[in-house]
């Protein structure tokens, strides 16, 4: 990991690689996460064409972060793929047909990672064990 000494908010007090190419660094005031040039490349031209608070590639810890999670959902834990969901639907509707997203190869893949391994092992139960704002329809095209 190359060491992040500039971000839109400042100099960061921290950083984290999340996974590689991906970077969280967080400053005295805010934070986000940053993508290198590789990973901005492989994000779904769907999601790299959304306008984000910060620009290039740089997306804030608010909204713009669940942006990444879409993009690469292997990269986070099942529940903030859920929360990365649930926070596209409200905060980037205006931008992404969510619905016609999650139904694309990597949207399907969001949807299973964010119900962990009992959207494989149980798919009846998703809506029980897993509230995270998904429309039947959206689990209905899931893998």
């Amino acid at each position: 990991m190359s060491k992040l000494t500039r971000t839109p908010w400042g100099a960061p007090d921290y950083s984290q690689e999340l996974a590689p190419g991906i970077v969280f660094s967080g400053t005295a005031g805010h934070g986000g996460i940053h993508l290198d040039r590789t990973r901005r490349r492989a994000m779904p031209p769907a999601l790299r064409a959304i306008p984000t608070y910060a620009g290039g590639p740089w997306y804030e810890e608010d909204c713009d972060w669940a942006l990444v999670a879409l993009a690469f959902p292997d990269a986070f834990e099942p529940e903030t793929v859920a929360g990365a969901i649930r926070t596209a639907k409200r905060y980037h509707a205006q931008d992404l047909d969510l619905d016609a997203y999650l139904r694309s190869e990597t949207g399907r893949r969001c949807v299973a990672r964010a119900h962990g391994h009992r959207f494989v092992d149980n798919p009846e139960r998703v809506a029980i064990d897993c509230p995270d704002g998904l429309t039947d329809e959206q689990r209905a095209v899931a893998p």
